[in-house]
Order: structure tokens, then C-alpha cells, then sequence
């Protein structure tokens, strides 16, 4: 009769015992990495969706063993983040001491279950040993002029008191503590992950950027789609133009230019860093003011649903439009975003939002972009429809192309443009630089220090890990709970590290080291990176070695959630990006 209490506890403990499903570096079988998304450790302890990727992953693991691969399938924690955190301030217990019991309840969990993991690779994101080589990694990018500091609108959570990613807010709702999430202008931490979106070279080296490696992955079109769409790559033209009595002048982009003898007005995001100067001299200037913040506050509740109905309203100001079509209002509009282009757009009849806001606010319009039927043709030019056909539909202005299908002549347009003097063909993106700052406790020390200028520099690297200290009060305030810590601002410690830094010259003779960064690494620093410690996790000269790095990755089969981890496949690119300039020493 078969005992599940007996005889699989039998065939675990000899597992485990007899290390059955150790990884070890061998060149005679090949090598075959099996990765799951490794799972956050809650008290709750395993759900149902947890045993069911990794029964999947499990069964490919055997069966790759029994066909002779040479298989690492192992196992950590994504340890790190604000549910511990918030957990905390509820109970007031420390989040270290719950994480860690979490994990063992998980572990517990798993290990009764019998998947083939190779426990000795087990590795946890909160742990000190781990997070010294993502603050590793941030010295590394900041070494190379890809981390920097700079002030930016972002997601709070008021009562959190932390910034939050994108992902993190639900139809304008802290997706935690379910109250209404603002924009906050602050001074934050990125990593410019925009400069590996398209192929870099290096000695002779090409390394795949992010648009080139979706197209050598095996991932459903779907996820293809939606990374290619949040990558977002638009080929158009950069209009400059000056604004009427004003020394003042704009650029905007256009993805769709073949229209662009359409163009009668201009849209500028609410948010966008040049409205004010815009508005100088206006005199309503507060009233627009306050209806651009009544905008953003509705844009952060809609969250991810799509608006309704655009909303608007005139700046008072107009462009002079260097191609002839007199003088074009500028207005601030709720679908124009500062993010993208440069957040200023010529407007047109041949774009459906741009028609409906114009229709809306009484904004005069031309069509200049024709279908070859002459009573939808008819429609269009008493704009009754809006036509966007950029393809198929023919011309009338400029003269050069009337009667000529826009389609087929679009490097034309371009050549025109720029002969004229009206645009210059440009290159844009939606993808952003990554913000990592989080104002929490229960994460990754950011390895800056600041000095009596409050310039910052890096924490020498034999100083790695700056650790989190444990005198902290989780209750929020707004700030990071470390800038109260008398632990993390040690005199010694920053007396230390300043000595160091002005031994090496990077700090000068006259200046004092008096604080630590207070921010922390947003949680999902620490767990882009972990595919690579998995390949030697108990390495403590460097984040893993080099060959044991070239012999096990890239990973052969990953499972995950992509409505979870959307941008995996971008932070993954990046990271890989970073580890070949690191293992070709460039």
C-alpha cells in the first residue's frame, strides 16, 4: 500500500542526503538552465499558482537529466520590497524577522512537495551577501555614467510615503494600502537603460540591444508585441518653430508627418518642464496651472484605462508655422505626454484624438490627406470624418506631392522637409530610464555618500555591502526611515569611507563626507540580476565567475508571469547588456 507520508519523505531525505540534484561545471554533458521566477516569501506561505509553474519547470528538469544534460534548476527568494515593510509598521515586528521566517515556512513547503532543486544554490535577495553585488552593480553603472540622480515627477503613496513603479498602481490606487496614489516632483535614482535599446558596439563587438534581442527569443508573439509596443521606437520628423511674440522657441515630433501641410494647432503635456516658461506673461497663467494638475490628478486615478474624452485648454500662446499655415495655437492637452517626444506635438484633421479635441474646442482643421473613393474623399474634405490613411491615401499639399500617395513617398517627405528647413528626421521612444529609488526601509542600500556640498560619490568598493542597519522606525513619515538611523550614519564608518575617497582623489582635501544616500533600491534591482548568482552563489570575491557565467547562461527555459514581470525581458537585456561589457573587460 503506498504511504505518501513514508515514501516520499524516504525518497526526499535520500535526495537530499545524497545531493541527487547538485549542478556541478562539467564539460562532458551539456549544460541545460532551467530558471523560474523566484517567489516572494509571505507569511501567507505557498499559494496554488506557486506549485503549478514549478511543476512545469520540475517535469522538464527531469526529463532533461534522463536524456543526459548537465541541468541547474535552483531555487531563491525575492525577498525584498514594501509588503514586508508594511507588514512591519502594522505589527511593529522587524521585516528581517519575518522574511526569515517566511522562508523557512516556504522552503519547508517546497521541499515537502519533492521538486529536483539544487538547495546548495539557494540565495535570498534581503540577505547581505546577495545585496552587496546589486549595490555592486549600481557602482559599476554609476562608474560608466549610467546611473545618475536628477528630479522627476513620480508615483506616491501617500500613505505609504514611498514612490511607486507604474505596476504598483491600480486604476489610481496604491495596489498596497488602496488609497489614491499623486504625482510628487523629487530627486531620484535611474539607470539609463535607454542607451541598450538598439544594437551598441564596443572594439569590433556587437551587443544586441533590446529590439534586436526580441527577435531572436522564443516567447509567445503576444509578449513579443506588448515589449515591442512598451519600447515604443517611432522613425519621424523634429519640427522647430518659433512662438509668436516671444524670443521663445518649440520643438515637436511626429511619427505621422506626411500630412503635415494638415497641421493647425499645437498640444503640450500638462506636466511638461517648459509650460511655465510657456505661460510667462500670460494672464491666466494660474487657472491653466491648476487645470494641467486637475488633468494629472485624474490621469494617475484612470491609471491604465483609457480616457473618455481629451480635455483642454488654450495657453494664450501660438507658434508662427514656418510652412505657411499662419499662426498655430498652442494648447495643453490631457493625451499629450511629456515623456514622449519631446511632449509637444503639431496637431492635424488625420489623427482621430487630435480631430476629436479639435472638434471639441472649436479649433479650425484642413485636410489635406485623401481616399481615392470621391464621396468618402468629399467627407473628408468637409471634415465631417477623420481620415489617417498615411498609407494609402493621396496628397494635395505640399504641391511637390499633390496627387501622390503618401505611402510611397514618405523618404520624399522627409528629403523635403529637411531641404526647406521645416524638420529634421529623428528617432524616438516611449521606453524611459529606469527610476530604482524607493523612500523604504526593506531594501538595497543605495552605495552613495554625500559631502558637505552634498555632491555625492561612491562607496568605495572593498566598503560593499553597505548594510541596512536595524535601529529604524517603520512608521512612515515621507522620508526613508534610514535618515534617522544612527547606525547607517556611523562617524566612523563615513570618516572611513571619506579617508578612502580622498586617498584615491576622487574626493577633494577640504571636504567632509557627512551622510549616506537614504534611498533604497526599488526591489526589482535585485531580482533582474539573480539568473546570474545562481551560477556561483556562494562566490564573495565577485558577483559570479566569469567562465561558470559563460558555461551556464543564457538561460535555456524561463517561467514566469508576464502580466507580473512585463519588462523582464528589457531588465534581463540590460543586465546581459552590462555582464558582456564586464566579462569582456571593455
Amino acid at each position: 500500500m503506498y504511504d505518501p507520508s513514508k515514501i516520499e519523505r524516504k525518497w526526499q531525505d535520500f535526495w537530499h542526503k545524497n545531493q541527487t540534484f547538485k549542478a556541478e561545471f562539467r564539460t562532458d554533458k551539456e549544460k541545460y538552465y532551467v530558471l523560474d521566477m523566484f517567489p516572494y516569501p509571505s507569511g501567507a506561505g505557498l499559494h496554488v499558482g506557486h506549485p503549478e509553474g514549478y511543476t512545469a519547470t520540475d517535469i522538464v528538469s527531469r526529463y532533461k537529466r534522463m536524456l543526459g544534460f548537465n541541468v541547474l534548476h535552483p531555487m531563491g527568494w525575492d525577498a525584498f520590497g514594501l509588503p514586508a515593510e508594511n507588514y512591519a509598521i502594522k505589527t511593529q515586528v522587524h521585516p528581517k524577522e519575518t522574511t526569515d521566517k517566511a522562508i523557512e515556512n516556504f522552503g519547508k513547503q517546497i521541499r515537502s512537495i519533492g521538486f529536483s532543486y539544487d538547495w546548495d544554490r539557494e540565495i535570498a535577495t534581503c540577505k547581505p551577501d546577495y545585496y552587496r553585488w546589486t549595490q555592486w552593480f549600481f557602482h559599476f553603472l554609476y562608474s560608466k555614467n549610467l546611473a545618475y540622480k536628477k528630479k522627476a515627477p513620480v508615483n506616491w503613496c501617500e500613505t505609504c510615503k514611498t514612490v511607486l513603479a507604474n505596476e504598483q498602481v491600480i486604476d489610481g490606487m496604491c495596489e498596497r494600502s488602496k488609497d489614491p496614489v499623486i504625482q510628487k516632483d523629487l530627486a531620484q535614482w535611474f539607470f539609463k537603460i535607454t542607451d541598450f535599446i538598439e544594437d551598441t558596439q564596443n572594439d569590433g563587438r556587437t551587443t544586441d540591444g533590446l529590439l534586436t534581442g526580441l527577435k531572436k527569443i522564443d516567447w509567445p508573439n503576444g509578449t513579443v508585441a506588448a515589449q515591442e509596443n512598451w519600447i515604443g521606437k517611432s522613425e519621424g520628423l523634429l519640427f522647430t518653430a518659433p512662438i509668436k511674440d516671444t524670443d521663445l522657441t518649440l520643438q515637436t515630433f511626429s511619427a505621422h508627418f506626411e500630412s503635415f501641410y494638415a497641421d493647425t494647432f499645437v498640444v503640450i503635456a500638462p506636466d511638461h518642464p517648459f509650460l511655465e516658461t510657456l505661460l510667462d506673461g500670460v494672464d491666466n497663467k494660474q487657472e491653466i496651472l491648476d487645470f494641467c494638475q486637475q488633468i494629472l490628478k485624474e490621469r494617475v486615478e484612470r491609471g491604465n484605462e483609457e480616457e473618455k474624452e481629451p480635455k483642454g485648454i488654450f495657453t494664450g500662446r501660438s507658434i508662427v508655422d514656418p510652412i505657411g499655415n499662419g499662426d498655430l495655437p498652442i494648447w495643453v492637452a490631457s493625451f499629450a505626454l511629456a515623456d514622449y517626444g519631446t511632449g509637444i506635438v503639431k496637431c492635424s484633421a488625420h489623427d482621430e484624438r487630435d480631430f476629436a479635441f479639435a472638434k471639441k474646442y472649436n479649433i479650425p482643421l484642413k485636410s489635406v490627406l485623401f481616399p481615392e473613393d470621391p464621396d468618402q474623399a468629399k467627407q473628408v474634405k468637409d471634415l465631417e470624418i477623420c481620415y489617417t490613411d498615411m498609407q494609402n491615401g493621396f496628397l494635395t499639399e505640399p504641391a511637390e506631392f499633390a496627387g501622390k500617395r503618401a505611402g510611397d513617398h514618405r523618404h520624399d517627405i522627409i528629403e523635403f522637409a529637411q531641404k526647406k528647413g521645416f524638420a529634421i528626421p529623428k528617432t524616438q521612444y516611449k521606453l524611459r530610464d529606469w527610476l530604482v529609488s524607493r523612500q523604504r526601509y526593506w531594501g538595497a542600500p543605495i552605495p552613495i555618500v554625500y559631502d558637505d556640498e552634498n555632491q555625492p560619490y561612491l562607496v568605495p568598493i572593498d566598503e560593499l555591502p553597505v548594510e541596512l542597519p536595524d535601529d529604524v522606525d517603520f512608521n512612515p513619515t515621507g522620508e526613508s526611515p534610514l535618515v534617522h538611523s544612527k547606525q547607517f550614519h556611523n562617524p566612523e564608518a563615513l570618516k572611513r569611507i571619506e579617508t578612502k575617497l580622498k586617498a584615491s582623489g576622487a574626493l577633494a582635501a577640504e571636504r567632509t563626507i557627512i551622510r549616506g544616500e537614504v534611498d533604497t533600491m526599488d526591489t526589482f534591482v535585485c531580482s533582474s540580476w539573480y539568473m546570474f548568482r545562481f551560477a556561483d552563489p556562494q562566490n564573495d570575491e565577485v558577483l559570479a565567475d566569469k567562465e561558470l557565467m559563460r558555461h551556464w547562461m543564457p538561460v535555456d527555459l524561463y517561467v514566469g508571469a508576464p502580466s507580473t514581470r512585463c519588462y523582464t525581458f528589457c531588465t534581463l537585456a540590460f543586465y546581459e547588456s552590462f555582464a558582456s561589457l564586464w566579462l569582456y573587460r571593455l
